[in-house]
């Protein structure tokens, strides 16, 4: 059962962050004095949102026509899950999109990874720091008019998106990953150590845990659960580590390692296997439980190494 007194401060920084979102600083402003949310809000459309979906749930439940459409049982095959998307893909034209928000490391950036709900994204630079940013913040900062950009108000209403820059590898970050349930980062670098960020604390800098390989780290990829880490680095060998005890492993069977630097690690979505590939050429399938190798494709691309993998389809295709 949600808790009353959390949901309705939640409202009230809908509400304020809905009436910033319009211009009505001034209104928000008086609102935020006297509900005094437990939290700053950010311009955002996001109540109306929630209040459209509401309209549509409430004409949809009082129309007959669509009652009965929702609970008969003509189609007796129903959605067939397995297929493909009727009508290709569904993503915008990568024409129409358009910059959101521009941030800079001292280097270039070589790593991103996003939180399971979308609400933040980290990046990774060759100048060994690590940034975390708001999404919404980025979306509030791009919705403000540019005659405002100087204005003490619009400054006010809208914090910075960046929320934590960690300092704490020697070189180039070449990996990221965000726990899927507990505020943490996962980084892999040069410097041959993996971090284990803290970053629920606003003076989050340094690592709460560090892990040291033998060699640079090059991707790694994290149990959907939490609790696991793959890692894979300039050597051929896959590691896998206890996120609690910070225990390695490493498969006993010498014919289901790569026989050349790991290129990239990815899980399949229901974590009952995953697949990497090296740049020897080949591309792997592991059990997600036993961690054994239970396939193997030589040549996947000519005998050329590659730098990406996906699951397809719960996990029956794999992309590269």
């Amino acid at each position: 059962m949600s808790d009353p007194v959390k949901d309705k401060d939640k409202l009230y920084r809908l509400i304020i962050g809905q009436l910033q979102f319009d211009g009505y600083i001034q209104v928000s402003k008086n609102l935020a004095q006297q509900a005094r949310p437990s939290q700053g809000a950010t311009p955002s459309d996001q109540l109306m949102k929630i209040f459209q979906a509401g309209l549509q749930t409430i004409e949809l439940e009082s129309s007959p026509e669509e009652k009965t459409k929702l609970h008969t049982a003509d189609d007796a095959d129903g959605l067939d899950l397995e297929s493909d998307l009727v009508g290709g893909v569904l993503s915008p034209d990568p024409s129409l999109y358009e910059t959101c928000y521009v941030t800079a490391h001292k280097g270039a950036c070589r790593a991103a990874a996003w939180t399971k709900d979308g609400s933040y994204v980290a990046t990774g630079s060759v100048d060994s720091s690590i940034k975390i940013l708001d999404v919404e913040r980025m979306v509030a900062k791009a919705s403000l008019p540019m005659d405002m950009g100087n204005q003490s108000d619009a400054s006010a209403a809208v914090d910075h998106p960046v929320i934590r820059t960690l300092y704490d590898h020697l070189e180039e970050v070449t990996s990221l990953a965000f726990h899927p349930f507990e505020q943490k980062l996962i980084s892999g670098s040069k410097d041959y150590t993996i971090k284990i960020f803290d970053w629920s604390r606003s003076s989050a800098k340094k690592a709460q845990h560090t892990i040291q390989e033998v060699e640079w780290i090059r991707c790694l990829s994290l149990h959907p659960s939490g609790d696991w880490l793959v890692v894979g680095t300039q050597h051929p060998t896959i590691r896998f580590y206890d996120l609690h005890t910070t225990s390695c492993f490493t498969s006993p069977v010498q014919r289901d390692h790569h026989r050349g630097p790991i290129t990239t690690i990815q899980h399949s979505t229901d974590a009952k296997m995953f697949c990497s590939s090296s740049k020897d050429g080949t591309i792997k399938l592991w059990d997600g439980v036993s961690h054994r190798c239970v396939a193997t494709w030589e040549r996947a691309h000519e005998g050329k190494w590659f730098l990406y993998l996906f699951f397809y389809k719960h996990g029956a295709i794999i992309s590269s």
